[in-house]
């Protein structure tokens, strides 16, 4: 996976050769010389690593390629000294580098100047005889995005029978467990009453049984429609429409290596059209088609589908008449549907994601294979223990509990034997050939990944097994890293969000949590990918996992130890030793540091001097060292709960720092960050304790020249001062602001600061103790302002908020608002979630007929005054969620009939006489 590394390199390189304008004439040419001979050995390595993902390259092949990724990583952390060195006197003491390396009375930097080029020099010649080597090797490397005939071929044959023997061996027993809640869904979706041309798009990641649920259903809608069991099926599915008995079927494997000629060629010989297929070309084809199907219903499975060109290309041939047709898509994408410009003029897909087993149906589909010569096929009791954890692994993947089942039947029936198979599954996967089939669907998705996505999901491994991954953490990360590309026109952190939706689209990552927009929250690597890819990511150098017990470390650091990124678990004192002090080379490669579960932070900190990302997150610590501001390079700086009080003054002298995240702790003022000119994200406020009061809100001390910031996207946890509150404005490209101790004369110069700020997406303003939000003389809101957070009292409610048509999210805390803000909320379009917390002192609260049209959650806390909430007809149609808390006068609650969606109802700390109105 040599293509990473070079990739990354040459981002690298191209800033530095743009940074150091003034760079000595000897040196340039040789970075550019190196540079062109790294890009013209790119279009070679994605053939090979290819080859190498799926064991299939010679030795000599892997020799080369660890030979240009440890080039790859040398010329990277050379680069990375140089800036070091002269980057950080040039920013402490304002000289020139140019100065620096000319300048001939500076006799050290002079002999660092002559050692850079020497090293520039080594470097080039090594990258030349790396690239002579490809032609001894006679590799036959390939063009980016290209395939040869013969290559593609074999692909596609391989591809095709990979995906048709997983689905024989998932469904070669007829009792599959756990999919018919899936075979449901769709028999419902199918069957429905919709005259028009219906998608219905089958989703879920390599293994997960897809196929083997569109066959089940592909195979009852073959059946009689017209029969009497037929019709009494259907009536249980609750469909009353006009029974539809399809009378065409066709089922057509598409692959990755997708040809339009040849999906249609087999459509019609599967659809038994008559006359020679292979005569015709694509529009003939299609065409032809087209008229067979036009008078019939037919319904026409097209399985692993990998792009929309797909639907792009063939859709024509589908013609969109009213005789209740359906199309059934399965996918590991869940954007093969999107974009199509065939599918706008179908009726609206529906998207089915393939839910994992249940665990007691993993365990029999596990316990089938695993004990299948046994008459039962059940899990003896000696090996209960070990074959739940191996379930475990599996998170109810069908193919991966089939193939680990087959393989562990054929072991010895000891605990000893079953549980030393458990220890070393991840040897076990990376080599045992009856364990093939899951390596190779999962190679087959990672393969198929762009580059930068790539590099991307391996970063992940760095997370330990089950860890809930935040996603906005993952993306600070990643852009830390330089892993995000930028685009034209869209921030890093919106790229980042990108990333994210396409590799959960993709089912590489598992979404665990959606936050109320519907965006990804957190999610997860699925345990067996992540066992699978670790190997792989260790052996080329981008990350592992050390575990230290309190016993002794569990993990060996060996001298060939090149990880770029290194994850440490439990007591890290010695690990750290063992790092730095037997080769202090090793700690210098380093460029991520997390920890996790460690009890204090490492002594031997400062020796990590490239570092780019440093995670303390839950790591006490009694003090941060002076010696942090030596890390010149780092950009991503989390120091969360690690019971802080201060931050040295040293933090100021970090000139590529970008994230800064110092959440609950007890730190009252930041230090003096004016040289510190790329910040992105500043995050200083604690979460509050419930029951909230005023008091409890607070954030920091800034300097004023944070108000300088140019690339700020987040400035949360900032309080404000007279100082603060003139200058904030400056800050016109913000996406996030999060301001705290707001007095009441600041109301005025704020609202025209606000009003600055254009792009900004979500607002927060908390009041000091005593005093009063002042917000009705903001006349112009930002346009694009989707979240507002208002902690204090207001005296009357702003009314520029209902011209907030872009409004998502609302709360309001301890307003005591005389009148209720519904009449100002109630037209907002957008408007899904929206709370009051001590925000209003009135007797009732009513919701009019016809508003609140997307409110899906509404949250009353400690409405004090409160004695009914009166809910039209028609109003809340969307409201799923209804939270009411501490409101001792209400007795008057909504009459659930008239909320129609209502899914949850919560009613904590209310008296028993509440009754339903």
């Amino acid at each position: 996976m040599a293509q990473i590394p070079v990739q990354l390199l040459l981002k690298t390189l191209g800033d530095f050769l743009v940074s150091e304008i003034r760079l000595q004439r000897s040196v340039r040419p040789e970075l550019e010389q190196i540079m062109l001979e790294l890009q013209n050995m790119r279009s070679f390595l994605k053939d090979v690593d290819s080859r190498l993902l799926k064991d299939g390259a010679p030795v000599s092949e892997q020799e080369w390629v660890e030979q240009v990724r440890a080039a790859a990583y040398d010329i990277e952390d050379m680069l990375d000294e140089y800036m070091l060195h002269f980057g950080r006197v040039r920013f402490e003491f304002g000289i020139p580098t140019s100065f620096l390396i000319r300048s001939p009375t500076c006799i050290n930097n002079l002999f660092k100047r002559r050692i850079f080029a020497m090293m520039i020099e080594d470097m080039k010649r090594k990258i030349s005889d790396i690239s002579a080597r490809r032609d001894r090797y006679n590799l036959r490397g390939l063009d980016e995005g290209t395939c040869s005939p013969t290559v593609e071929s074999q692909v596609t044959v391989e591809r095709q029978q990979l995906t048709t023997t997983n689905e024989a061996y998932i469904a070669e027993d007829s009792h599959t467990d756990g999919i018919d809640e899936n075979v449901d869904i769709l028999m419902k979706w199918a069957q429905s009453g919709d005259p028009k041309l219906a998608t219905i798009l089958l989703v879920g990641m390599g293994g997960s049984g897809k196929t083997t649920v569109a066959r089940k259903v592909y195979h009852k809608l073959m059946r009689n429609g017209a029969s009497a069991a037929k019709k009494i099926y259907r009536r249980l599915m609750g469909d009353s429409a006009t029974i539809t008995q399809f009378n065409c079927f066709a089922w057509v494997p598409v692959t990755q290596s997708f040809n339009a000629k040849d999906v249609l060629q087999r459509l019609w010989i599967d659809l038994g059209i008559d006359g020679l297929a292979m005569e015709r070309d694509v529009t003939s084809l299609g065409e032809a088609i087209r008229q067979h199907l036009h008078s019939r219903r037919y319904v026409i499975v097209l399985d692993d589908v990998w792009s929309s060109d797909v639907l792009n290309t063939v859709g024509f041939a589908f013609p969109k008449h009213d005789h209740q047709c359906r199309l059934i898509v399965t996918s590991r994408l869940e954007n093969v549907a999107y974009g199509s410009i065939e599918v706008e003029t179908f009726s609206p897909t529906k998207i089915h994601r393939v839910k994992p087993l249940k665990p007691e149906d993993s365990m029999k589909l596990f316990s089938r294979n695993a004990f299948r010569e046994d008459q039962e096929r059940r899990c003896p009791e000696h090996l209960q223990e070990t074959c739940e954890k191996l379930v475990d692994r599996c998170n109810g993947l069908p193919l991966a509990l089939v193939c680990l089942g087959a393989v562990i039947s054929r072991r010895e029936r000891t605990q000893l034997e079953w549980t030393g198979f458990y220890d070393r599954l991840s040897w076990e996967l990376e080599v045992n050939p009856g364990l093939g089939r899951v390596r190779a669907i999962f190679s087959l998705s990672f393969d198929e990944l762009p580059i930068h996505l790539k590099a991307c999901f391996l970063y992940c491994g760095i997370f330990p097994k089950n860890h809930l991954i935040k996603a906005s953490k993952l993306i600070r990360l990643w852009v830390s890293e330089g892993l995000v590309e930028e685009k034209d026109g869209t921030t890093l952190e919106q790229v980042g969000k990108q990333y994210i939706e396409e590799l959960t689209q993709r089912s590489l990552l598992l979404v665990v949590e959606k936050n109320d927009k519907g965006r990804v929250k957190s999610c997860q690597m699925h345990e067996l990918l992540r066992e699978l890819m670790m190997p792989m990511s260790k052996r080329q150098g981008l990350s592992r996992i050390i575990h230290e017990s309190g016993n002794g470390s569990q993990d060996h650091v060996s001298r060939n130890e090149r990880s770029r990124s290194l994850s440490l678990m439990g007591s890290t004192d010695k690990i750290i030793k063992e790092i730095c002090l037997r080769d202090p080379k090793k700690a210098r490669r380093v460029r991520s540091l997390l920890m996790f579960d460690s009890p204090r932070i490492p002594s031997l900190l400062h020796k990590f001097m490239l570092l780019r990302v440093l995670d303390l997150q839950g790591v006490f610590i009694e003090e941060l060292p002076h010696s942090i501001g030596h890390l010149y390079h780092l950009r991503y700086l989390n120091l969360r709960n690690t019971n802080l009080k201060r931050i040295p003054r040293s933090l100021g002298k970090l000139h590529n720092l970008q994230a800064l995240d110092i959440r609950d702790n007890q730190i009252e003022r930041i230090p003096n960050l004016s040289k510190v000119k790329k910040l992105r994200y500043v995050s200083a406020y604690s979460h509050f304790i419930h029951p909230y009061t005023i008091s409890q809100f607070s954030g920091c001390d800034f300097p004023r020249h944070i108000c300088k910031s140019e690339c700020l996207q987040k400035l949360s946890g900032i309080n404000a001062t007279n100082k603060i509150i003139e200058t904030i404005g400056n800050l016109t490209q913000l996406k996030t602001l999060g301001l705290f101790k707001v007095k009441q004369e600041h109301g005025e110069k704020l609202c025209k600061s606000i009003e600055t700020m254009k792009d900004l997406l979500c607002l927060g303003i908390s009041a000091d103790s005593e005093g009063e939000l002042r917000l009705e003389l903001l006349n112009t809101p930002p346009p694009h302002l989707e979240d507002i957070w208002l902690f204090g009292r207001i005296e009357r409610f702003p009314k520029w908020v209902k011209g907030v048509i872009n409004l998502r999210r609302l709360g309001l805390y301890f307003s005591k608002l005389r009148d209720s803000p519904t009449p100002y909320l109630q037209e907002l379009p957008n408007l899904e979630w929206f709370k009051l917390y001590d925000a209003y002192d009135g007797r009732k609260l009513k919701f009019q007929a016809n508003n609140f049209p997307k409110l899906k959650t509404l949250t009353i806390v400690k409405l004090l005054k409160l004695r009914s909430i009166i809910v039209e007809e028609e109003a809340l149609p969307q409201l799923q969620t209804l939270s009411i808390c501490g409101c001792p006068e209400l007795k008057r609650i909504p009459d659930h009939h008239r909320l129609t969606n209502l899914k949850k109802l919560d009613l904590v700390d209310m008296p028993h006489y509440t009754v339903t109105s």
